[in-house]
Formats: structure tokens, C-alpha cells, sequence
């Protein structure tokens, strides 16, 4: 029985630290590729997309601890039964932690999603070439303008 209870208490350990992996590697992917999303767009989302996932490492680390408090209180037989992974010291800080990597994630796919849609068709740092004639055809479809853009 000892044993059981000490392989749930790593694999709850494991989660938590699977969580904090993961929301570390959004946050610096996100703050990388930053720039390559729309600056137009409110930051008001990414920044409160890195807050919660911030605060969702906090909440893991929090969960880390408490998890080792409650490993390091198992004595006797009679600690097994009150000590283990479904205490509300562990329980209440792992659901943070989770609810606040959930909520972060998705603030960064809704803002990933609403910056792209709303890139502009046009490169901003390239040289627009405009020939106009109205013989020009793409696709046989009259056009009396041809963009080009320099690189």
C-alpha cells in the first residue's frame, strides 16, 4: 500500500512538473516569435496570456512543495491513510495551477489567431513597385495594376 500511495505522489509530481516545462517554453516561444505577429493587435492578451502562465509556474512550484510536505509527514501506517495526493493543500494549489495553464493558453491561441487574421497583405518594410496598364491580366482576369515588392 505504501508504495501505491508514493507512486501517485510521483506522478502528481510529474504533472506539475510537466506543466512548468511547458508553460515556461510558451512563454520564451511566444516572446521570440513576438514580433512576427501583428504589433497593431492589443498586447493587453499576450501579456495576460505570460501573466497567468507565469502564475501557473508559481502555482506548480507552490504544488511541488506541498506535495513534498505531505511526503515527508508519512511515519506510520496511521499517516498513509490521512497524508496523500487528494489533501487540500495539494489539491487547491494543483487546480490553480492547471485552470491558470489552461486560461493561458488559450489567451495565446486566441491572440496568435486574431494577429494573424489580421496581418496586412502588403509587407510594411518592402518597396512597392505599382505598373500600371491596362492590358494586364492574371489568371485571365483583367487587372489594370501589378504590386511588386522589392526585397
Amino acid at each position: 500500500m505504501k508504495e501505491t500511495k508514493l507512486k501517485a505522489f510521483e506522478f502528481a509530481t510529474d504533472l506539475t512538473k510537466q506543466l512548468i516545462t511547458l508553460s515556461t517554453i510558451l512563454i520564451g516561444l511566444s516572446i521570440t516569435f513576438l514580433e512576427k505577429f501583428n504589433v497593431g493587435i492589443s498586447r493587453t492578451i499576450i501579456i495576460l496570456s505570460w501573466s497567468l502562465l507565469f502564475v501557473s509556474i508559481i502555482f506548480g512550484i507552490f504544488t511541488l512543495m506541498a506535495l513534498t510536505g505531505n511526503i515527508g509527514k508519512i511515519n506510520s501506517e496511521r499517516d498513509m491513510n490521512t497524508n496523500n495526493i487528494y489533501s487540500k493543500n495539494i489539491t487547491s494549489l494543483s487546480i490553480l495551477q492547471i485552470f491558470t495553464f489552461i486560461v493561458g493558453i488559450l489567451l495565446l491561441i486566441i491572440y496568435s489567431a486574431c494577429s494573424t487574421n489580421l496581418k496586412s497583405e502588403y509587407p510594411e518594410d518592402k518597396e512597392e513597385v505599382i505598373i500600371n496598364d491596362e492590358n494586364f491580366n492574371v489568371d485571365s482576369l483583367p487587372n489594370d495594376s501589378l504590386h511588386i515588392f522589392n526585397q
